[in-house]
C-alpha cells in the first residue's frame, strides 16, 4: 500500500520540482523502518513529506524459503507540476 507524498504547498507556489532519494528497511511484517534521505534535488524541499509517506508505506515482506525477512530498499520519488 502506498500513497503519494504530498506536493509541499510552498514548493507549488514557486513552481519547483524535484525528487528525492530514500533508503529504509522493510521488516518482517512488511512495515517500513529506518527511513533515511541518501540525496534530493533541491535539498530539505521535498525531505519531509516523502519520509512521512513512507512510514505509512505498507508491503508484502520478502522471504527466503518461507519464513519473512528484512529487506533493505532503495527508491526516488519525483515530484513534478502538471
Amino acid at each position: 500500500k502506498r500513497t503519494q507524498p504530498a506536493y509541499p504547498a510552498s514548493a507549488r507556489r514557486r513552481n519547483i520540482e524535484g525528487w528525492v532519494q530514500v533508503q529504509f528497511v522493510v521488516n518482517e511484517h512488511g512495515q517500513p523502518e529506518q527511513i533515511r534521505v541518501l540525496a534530493a534535488k533541491p535539498t530539505d524541499i521535498f525531505d519531509r513529506s516523502v519520509v512521512e509517506s513512507i512510514s505509512r508505506w505498507r508491503f508484502r515482506p520478502g522471504t527466503i524459503n518461507g519464513a519473512a525477512v528484512r529487506v533493505l530498499v532503495e527508491q526516488t520519488i519525483r515530484f513534478q507540476l502538471n
